[in-house]
């Protein structure tokens, strides 16, 4: 992985998405302090408008910069000329399982008649091998495609991303775009499972209220991720530290991540999660188990995987046609649907079109990352080490 030869190794890194989070636990303190180190100028995570000029020293020499910024009816035939004239293969760094990626990846190529190149590892992997790539001024992806922490991560320590304006950009919801620089993929909403050979409908808890209910002592699991624990404080303010220790007194069990937290559900340990996704739930359903989501009737937390660009890798125009590739609703945004993913993209429907919640709120990472540490440490004292 170190040399990343003309192929680049594709998929060296075969460890599935989930894993992201538990390398992301291990570096806490260094992504704490990256990210720290610009948290005076982090702002607000969202933009409201497209940005009309490129930021000063992003535009290449082929004046990527200004065409990125105008999405004419010409631009996708000129970035396809572009593209083919460099003739470079532009390489994606993802964290996307795959073989869910290469589904995309053959179309794009099928599509354009260009060489795209995977490189598939871990949040904090991507975050520290493009942060070393450009101080080292060594060429770097052409694309990264992954959660929201880690995007914003790299938009937000030394302008690494650059800025680019979707064709599609009336499309994407404004309040979930993490950075000026990037539009969300598709989207993760925390739903709640149950196992239906125990539970009955009629008796689901349906808010954060009715999960205190002796009826669930005992029976929920949790999945440890601290963005949830910060982002359970966005929907809940000054009342959300006297929740989260009832909530703690039901006895959840506590999980590393989706797949672990659904998995004593099914196997009736417990007959509840309030973490899981949509990918997780229709993986184990097409497995058989007997288990079914919703979302509460109270607001969820919400968190993308997004797309940004980057104006200085081998085939910058290559990448940010591959960029519009993934947020197109006939091609990307498709693929992430039948990926049993919630598309970003308003006009493709989710599928079944209740995976789409009526209330979310997106986590805040502009002032999640920089107290990071601190979310780790308050989860486990509320809800672990109570």
């Amino acid at each position: 992985a170190a040399d990343l030869p003309a192929t680049r190794q594709r998929g060296i890194l075969t460890t599935m998405g989930e894993h992201m989070i538990t390398w992301a636990r291990a570096c806490t303190a260094a992504l704490a302090l990256l990210i720290a180190g610009c948290a005076g100028d982090l702002g607000s995570p969202t933009q409201t408008e497209p940005a009309e000029e490129p930021a000063a020293g992003t535009e290449a020499t082929d004046g990527l910069g200004g065409l990125a910024a105008e999405p004419g009816p010409d631009r996708t035939e000129q970035l396809v000329e572009l593209a083919r004239e460099d003739g470079d293969p532009m390489l994606v760094y993802s964290s996307n399982p795959p073989e869910e990626f290469q589904a995309i990846i053959g179309a794009f190529e099928e599509e354009y008649g260009l060489t795209v190149e995977h490189y598939r590892a871990g949040g904090t992997d991507i975050i520290q091998r493009v942060t070393q790539e450009v101080q080292a001024g060594a060429q770097t992806a052409d694309v990264i495609s992954a959660n929201d922490n880690v995007v914003y991560a790299l938009d937000a320590s030394e302008g690494i991303t650059s800025p680019f304006v979707s064709e599609h950009h009336d499309a994407y919801d404004t309040d979930l775009r993490v950075s000026e620089n990037s539009y969300p993929v598709y989207v993760n909403y925390w739903m709640w499972a149950y196992n239906t050979d125990m539970v009955d409908e009629d008796e689901l808890p349906r808010t954060y209220e009715d999960l205190l209910d002796e009826r669930w002592q005992g029976e929920i699991t949790i999945a440890r991720y601290t963005d949830w624990f910060a982002g359970m404080h966005q929907i809940l303010g000054d009342d959300a530290e006297e929740y989260l220790d009832r909530l703690a007194a039901q006895d959840p069990l506590i999980a590393d991540q989706f797949t672990p937290a659904i998995l004593p559900v099914i196997s009736q340990e417990r007959s509840l999660t309030i973490s899981t996704t949509s990918g997780v739930l229709a993986g184990e359903r097409e497995g058989g188990a007997p288990i079914d989501g919703y979302f509460p009737d109270d607001p969820t937390v919400s968190r993308a995987q997004s797309v940004a660009w980057i104006n200085d890798g081998g085939n910058p125009a290559g990448g940010l046609l591959f960029a519009e590739f993934l947020l197109h609703p006939e091609h990307g945004q498709v693929f992430m649907r039948e990926a049993n993913r919630v598309p970003a993209h308003d006009a493709v429907a989710a599928d079944p079109a209740e995976l789409r919640p009526d209330e979310f709120v997106p986590i805040d990472y502009a002032a999640f990352l920089p107290e990071q540490a601190m979310w780790e440490s308050r989860f486990d004292q509320v809800l672990i080490n109570r």
